[in-house]
């Protein structure tokens, strides 16, 4: 039972790091489409820059993992009333790292 458990888990967490290096940098610019939008890119292209941009700043990126993590935990120990600030919370700070990692389009 162990063990099941504790592959399980290694599944989600594989899952988990492949989503974040995946969508770190393609997502915010669709979350609203009324943004400003610097560059228009398929999503392949997005995908590809979020890993790129994830293996050249990786301790920041774990960092922001965990305090993600951290943060969700604490809401469910409020019975997801918490969710009802870290949204917001993390939102926000997504959009200033996205802002701050963003690759420099030249033109």
């Amino acid at each position: 039972m162990r063990t099941k458990l504790i592959l399980v888990l290694s599944a989600f967490l594989l899952f988990a790091v492949i989503v974040n290096h995946a969508n770190t940098q393609s997502l915010p610019p669709y979350k609203n489409p009324n943004l400003p939008i610097e560059q228009r890119v398929d999503a392949l292209t997005a995908m590809g820059t979020s890993v790129a941009v994830v293996g050249k700043n990786l301790p920041v990126m774990l960092t922001w993992g965990v305090i993600v993590l951290g943060l969700f935990i604490l809401s469910l120990a409020t019975g997801l009333l918490g969710l009802i600030i870290v949204f917001p919370v993390l939102g926000h700070g997504t959009w200033h790292a996205y802002q701050a990692l963003k690759p420099v389009v030249t033109a």
